[in-house]
């Protein structure tokens, strides 16, 4: 927040400095990709190759293992990790949200 200060002078006169008032403020352009989840988890890998944040399985792996993703805030090393929905991948400034599409919302139940 951006505040404005008072400065005392010895005079006892106070001096408003509005015109000084310096706000830094930090702008993040976070990327938000929604990936809907067909199935109980996708390896972790195969995630960053099926949104294009990999070019291919070798690159996704050497990310992972160079410590470069994270997953639900927590850097990740396990190249195959079981990512599942409601979690969160991270890779610089883009965000990977992993969904569940509407048949893995409500597990089949049988009515025998």
């Amino acid at each position: 927040p951006c505040r404005t200060s008072t400065l005392i002078c010895t005079s006892g006169a106070g001096i408003r400095l509005d015109s000084f008032v310096k706000c830094s403020a930090t702008i993040s352009l976070m990327q938000i990709i929604d990936f809907e989840l067909r199935g109980e988890f996708i390896p972790l890998d195969a995630l960053l190759k099926a949104t294009g944040l990999a070019p291919s399985g070798g690159f996704a792996k050497g990310m992972v293992s160079d410590g470069k993703v994270q997953v639900d805030g927590q850097m990740e090393l396990r190249k195959t990790c079981k990512v599942r929905a409601g979690q969160v991948v991270s890779v610089a400034a883009v965000r990977v949200r992993v969904l569940a599409t509407p048949s893995n919302k409500n597990p089949p139940f049988s009515t025998f």
